[in-house]
């Protein structure tokens, strides 16, 4: 068990868009957005909510449940040991996610086209965590496109998505992350 709170991000990150839209209504919305200077029809899930949404939910657990966790422990020591196992089995239930369906991939390398549910992860992480993406289009029909390049510059990775795509994937990897922190750093 442990006290570390970046352990909770992910979840927390989860929880809070689940709250957010189960308690958001359109009038109270527009009210607050009001009364902050903010005309127009303000979107409650804007760039903002969605970018620090990535970051949780892409980012951290991956520095998390694969260096944290194994940091600076011996190679025989029996806590990496259960570690190492429970991240794998982490990783086996994320891959049976199929987060690849929410993406229309447009360019990849062969590595992803070989194992595409393992591959979309890390793609999707990297691209977020070097910040190549782009929201295109305005609310509601806003989509966005990441990528990532090789060594050369060149682009080796496309996606793109709707919102309501991203959100559906993320919310999915949320929900399995947070099963996992119940189960492993929860008392």
């Amino acid at each position: 068990m442990t006290n570390n709170w970046w352990h909770q991000v992910p979840t927390m990150a989860m929880l809070n868009a689940k709250i957010i839209g189960a308690i958001s209504s359109e009038a109270c919305i527009q009210s607050a957005a009001a009364a902050n200077g903010v005309g127009g029809n303000y979107p409650l899930i804007n760039v903002s909510h969605l970018t620090g949404l990535m970051y949780s939910i892409l980012v951290v657990p991956k520095e998390l449940y694969t260096l944290a966790d194994a940091g600076g422990r011996e190679p025989n020591d029996p806590l990496a040991e259960e570690l190492s196992s429970a991240v794998q089995e982490l990783q086996h239930q994320i891959d049976n996610l199929h987060l690849e369906q929410y993406l229309d991939v447009s360019v990849a390398p062969q590595r992803y086209l070989d194992n595409p549910p393992r591959e979309v992860l890390r793609m999707l992480r990297n691209a977020v965590s070097h910040v190549n993406y782009e929201i295109q289009g305005s609310p509601p029909s806003w989509s966005l496109r990441f990528w990532n390049s090789a060594g050369n510059g060149a682009t080796n990775w496309n996606a793109t998505c709707t919102v309501a795509q991203l959100e559906t994937l993320l919310l999915s990897l949320g929900n399995t992350l947070h099963r996992y922190y119940l189960g492993h750093h929860h008392s």
